[in-house]
């Protein structure tokens, strides 16, 4: 497929041979794009670009006069931490949408927050922007890989960098001249199938032994399956001894905010702590060692060695969230209950992930396929029967 028009006149853009795009499908390709002017000699193309962005920018540009390489850039002198935490300002202020036009949520902010800083605010980060180049990002995706840092860690953290140079190169604001994340190349998926579960025995021989910070923030995640984001900003104001419940009120998604039951187990952690903190009104349930709110790293270090020193298999927070979710299908709740209460955008999620689990699965199938085979077993035992009978032995045979 060659050049087609995009909604903003002048722009091209071209999708690879191979891309869905070109029959009617979606886009899952690398696309190109150009742009289209006339000058006094007649009609012309720009180079190539590697994203929208960048074409519209040089078009603004042309437009303007100025040429790419000599106009006095905003960003000038600024690092590109400057830029990032603008961003992060204005995106928490909801100024800056996700590409959908949806706000970000506050819980995906304070992810993007603790992998920036934790990856890339020390190591490039006070650089200046404009010298940066794809080299440099390939180079610090290379240096993590081999320091040991998963995929998904890296593509969480590449997504903050993506989005501070979506709005930095944007036409209107022409901080940075091009994205230069555009074609880098992430590693081999290697993350490990989560797939253990804890029995109840189980949970409680874990969550005994930790110290009653860290007891707290396992408990919330093994018996009301709530996610890192959810269980660092749960409040005393939050929690309701009285009716049993716990509100989630900060989530990654508009239907993680949901309200889960206080279990027995879970209800006996945070009573005692809220005894060791002296009964607060308010402040924040998860705390760490020094007061605060913890560190996710730290939490689950400390965990990890405790369980190791006494012969304990350790478990990751997000194996207890599947703990607590198919301890909820095991104990018969339909799937709509399920999806609300894991905080799931969709069924569909619940069904995907957790589908196998669901009881009668198996019966119905082994019923269904039965059923059929019968028939058809029937059938041929009747065909058969109707052979034998017409054929010349049996017809002798008769006579």
């Amino acid at each position: 497929m060659g050049w087609q028009r995009t909604k903003h006149p002048g722009i091209f853009v071209r999708h690879q041979q191979a891309c869905l795009a070109n029959t009617g499908g979606r886009c899952r390709c690398e696309r190109s794009w150009k742009v289209r002017y006339r000058d006094a000699s007649g009609p012309k193309w720009s180079r190539v670009y590697k994203s929208e962005d960048e074409a519209r920018s040089w078009q603004v540009d042309r437009r303007r006069g100025e040429a790419p390489e000599g106009r006095a850039l905003r960003s000038a002198g600024r690092t590109f931490n400057e830029l990032a935490d603008e961003w992060f300002t204005l995106a928490t202020s909801g100024a800056i949408p996700q590409k959908g036009g949806r706000q970000y949520a506050s819980g995906t902010l304070d992810t993007y927050q603790r992998m920036y800083d934790g990856h890339v605010r020390r190591t490039l980060g006070d650089r200046d922007a404009n010298t940066l180049t794809g080299r440099d990002w390939q180079r610090w995706i290379d240096a993590r890989v081999g320091g040991g840092l998963k995929r998904n860690s890296i593509s969480v953290t590449l997504n903050v960098v993506r989005s501070v140079y979506r709005w930095a190169c944007s036409p209107n604001r022409r901080h940075l001249v091009a994205n230069e994340t555009t074609g880098l190349e992430l590693p081999a998926r290697d993350e490990t199938p989560r797939e253990r579960v804890a029995s109840p025995q189980e949970a409680q021989q874990l969550i005994a032994p930790l110290t009653s910070a860290d007891r707290v923030a396992f408990g919330l995640a093994i018996y009301a399956g709530l996610r890192n984001v959810e269980r660092r900003h749960v409040d005393w104001t939050d929690v309701d001894f009285k009716a049993n419940r716990v509100n989630v009120r900060v989530s990654k998604t508009p239907s993680g905010i949901r309200t889960m039951p206080l279990v027995a187990p879970l209800r006996a952690i945070l009573w005692n702590e809220w005894q060791r903190q002296r009964k607060p009104q308010t402040g924040l349930v998860c705390i760490g060692p020094k007061g605060g709110a913890p560190d996710y790293n730290s939490q689950l270090n400390r965990a990890r060695r405790t369980w190791e020193a006494i012969g304990l298999e350790p478990i990751g927070f997000h194996e207890c969230r599947h703990t607590f979710i198919s301890t909820m299908i095991a104990s018969g709740l339909n799937a709509k209950v399920v999806s609300v209460m894991a905080g799931h955008t969709s069924i569909t999620i619940t069904y995907d992930r957790y589908g196998h689990l669901f009881a009668g699965h198996e019966d119905e199938a082994h019923r269904r396929l039965d059923h059929i085979y019968e028939a058809a077993v029937s059938h041929r035992v009747s065909h058969d029967t109707e052979v034998d009978a017409a054929s010349p032995a049996a017809v002798d045979q008769n006579r």
